[in-house]
């Protein structure tokens, strides 16, 4: 048997869940591992944390890392900014974008906060985008005290989201915990610099070409933010950074892999 573990928040993050979901998991997940002839982890944090949490021999989990889809690079459409303004009502002003669910692990009330602070672009909005999660009336809440430049898209459809990400001037993911963090790469496959956490797998997915920050840390978010959008040649460095280390990251790479693992299981 071949499982697949993405992540382990539930353990990293109890407070983040559903007691009864977490209670769930805290019951399914080490069984499932027990019953398995080998684990996939996304990333090698997520290996650290099945080894070290609960105690699973070392040779027992392999690392296989997700790629990036085609879709998402940097070659925009004809007319998909017009497009995506006018399906998603954002007229002319420019956007900060960050993807994801709405749950207190994506940590959006930190963002807005951060957001916040950057007084001295008042026409900048702050777009989310991503469906509701459990937990998330204090993102909803928060959300309601910056109507004039924080908008909650919901969920946006895969189709739509490439060029979502190419119209945007910095993509923000300021995650507590990732078992890998696919949007930081579909953001920097297409060409959109990136300010994301320190914390989990994400140093491990960004490499050196995103700028990482204490997700704790308010202020510090909000400085990252800020440096970006101000230094022409920092940005520049950084797209090119990120386009480099997207372009690590293939499905074909995952399947080549993958096949090789089927392999082992059946000499």
């Amino acid at each position: 048997t071949l499982l697949t573990v993405h992540d382990l928040s539930f353990l990293r993050y109890p407070g983040t869940f559903v007691p009864a979901l977490r209670r769930y998991l805290e019951r399914v997940v080490p069984r499932s591992i027990a019953r398995a002839d080998l684990v996939l982890a996304d990333s090698a944090h997520t290996r650290f944390d099945i080894v070290s949490l609960l105690s699973v021999p070392p040779v027992k989990v392999q690392v296989l890392y997700s790629g990036v889809p085609p879709r998402f690079q940097p070659q925009p459409e004809p007319g998909e900014a017009e497009r995506i303004r006018t399906h998603h009502s954002l007229g002319e002003r420019s956007y900060v974008l960050s993807v994801g669910t709405l749950q207190p692990r994506k940590n959006h009330v930190r963002l807005m906060r951060a957001f916040s602070q950057l007084t001295n672009r008042p026409s900048l909005q702050l777009l989310i985008a991503g469906g509701r999660g459990w937990l998330c009336q204090d993102i909803l809440a928060e959300a309601g005290k910056h109507t004039d430049r924080v908008r909650i898209l919901g969920f946006v459809d895969e189709a739509d989201l490439p060029a979502l990400y190419r119209s945007a001037v910095l993509f923000v993911f300021p995650s507590l915990y990732e078992g890998f963090g696919l949007p930081v790469l579909e953001a920097m496959a297409c060409g959109v610099p990136v300010v994301c956490s320190n914390a989990s797998a994400l140093p491990e997915v960004a490499g050196d070409a995103a700028l990482l920050v204490d997700p704790l840390d308010t202020g510090g978010l909000a400085k990252a933010m800020a440096r970006v959008l101000e230094d022409t040649d920092l940005r520049r460095e950084m797209i090119a950074r990120g386009l480099a280390q997207a372009a690590r990251f293939t499905w074909e790479q995952a399947a080549r892999q993958l096949l090789d693992v089927f392999a082992s299981l059946h000499p």
